[in-house]
């Protein structure tokens, strides 16, 4: 019985890195023509891959599929930062901290909302440049929240990726 056992924990270790291996190159393979060519007009083709790539619908997206999706991605991270700054309010170390922090704060506050009640019914309308304008919002937040000295790394990191997510949905909406 033991015998039975460390073969079949050996074949299992035997086969992971395989497994592994083979999903990895599907996923990094799995990426439409259309994908490709829309992420290397944009100002992040890696970052556009990866994010897009993520989506399962991206692989046979269209065009339009793909803004929206691009779309739901930079709202999805604007939501993220915004849950985190309101963290990082409560948790500030002191005044001066708390007000730097408020800053970011308000300023995802102000630009997420209006992304989330209206980009999706100006994408469904086909309001490609109502919807730019809210996700352009949403990365000049971003921007000045940069400016602001946090000193919180993960403040930066967070706001730093979501100016470059927005910038690569900006970029696709752009194309539509």
């Amino acid at each position: 019985m033991a015998i039975h056992q460390t073969i079949g924990f050996l074949f299992l270790l035997a086969i992971t890195p395989l497994t592994i291996s083979i999903q990895y190159n599907y996923h990094a393979s799995s990426s439409s023509p259309l994908l490709t060519s829309t992420c290397k007009k944009t100002e992040y083709q890696d970052l556009c891959l990866q994010v897009l790539s993520s989506d399962p619908h991206s692989a046979t997206a269209d065009l339009t599929a793909l803004g929206r999706i691009s779309t739901e991605k930079a709202e999805e991270n604007s939501k993220s930062i915004l849950d985190y700054s309101f963290k990082a309010v409560n948790e500030a170390k002191d005044y001066p901290h708390w007000s730097y922090i408020s800053v970011c704060y308000h300023l995802y506050n102000d630009s997420y909302y209006p992304l989330a009640e209206k980009g999706p019914l100006a994408f469904k309308r086909g309001d490609y440049k109502v919807v730019e304008g809210l996700v352009d919002q949403m990365r000049k937040s971003g921007s000045k929240c940069l400016s602001v000295p946090t000193e919180l790394k993960e403040m930066n990191d967070r706001s730093n990726f979501l100016v470059k997510i927005t910038t690569v949905t900006i970029n696709i909406l752009n194309l539509l």
